[in-house]
């Protein structure tokens, strides 16, 4: 077993892999602040929805 700074770590992979998915809702044509519009873009851009 590893030793880090004295300390005992022990690591155990969970079977099966556990997983989530998650999701994004917001209103058309509503008014937001810069940092709303600039995070729904970074958004879109992250997910593959814009180029």
């Amino acid at each position: 077993m590893p030793f880090i700074n004295n300390i005992d770590i022990c690591y155990r992979p969970l079977y099966p892999e556990l997983t989530t998915s998650s999701f994004i809702a917001w209103k058309r044509y509503q008014p937001f602040s810069l940092a709303v519009e600039k995070f729904i873009e970074y958004t879109k851009y992250f997910l593959g929805m814009m180029k």
